[in-house]
């Protein structure tokens, strides 16, 4: 009696790692093919806006193509004002939830926007949402 508990016991053990293993398998290749996606459009975008574009300049073409952007400062800088697009959202971890991904459109802002800041990067920037 005793050994049929323990072979339950070890098969139910067993059970939940593979059940583990197949799900973060599962979730590595979402992952793989998010980044593949916002991998794609980090290149659309950086192949018809190039450093040195003005602001106007990029902001015209995102309402051309009727996309949304907030401005604020991306990825904890202070130094200047980005454009922000958002293109995704990453799995909640078990600390953070609300992961958003955006397109960040660096421009050589200080504290002011101005339609002449020029820019000097597009990146893709990971933003945790509520984390506890």
């Amino acid at each position: 009696m005793a050994r049929t508990w323990v072979k339950v016991a070890i098969g139910a053990v067993a059970l939940v790692i593979l059940t583990g293993l197949i799900y973060h398998a599962k979730s590595e290749r979402h992952r793989r093919a998010r980044e593949a996606a916002y991998e794609s459009l980090l290149q659309s975008y950086s192949a018809s806006l190039k450093p040195g574009a003005s602001r106007k300049d990029v902001e015209a073409c995102l309402r051309s193509h009727g996309v949304s952007f907030e401005t604020g400062r991306g990825n904890g800088r202070i130094e200047s004002l980005d454009d922000l697009v958002p293109i995704g959202r990453d799995e909640d971890t078990w600390v953070c939830r609300d992961n958003n991904v955006y397109l960040q459109f660096r421009f050589d802002s200080a504290e002011f926007t101005s339609d002449m800041d020029k820019l000097t990067k597009i990146e893709i920037l990971h933003r945790p949402g509520t984390c506890l």
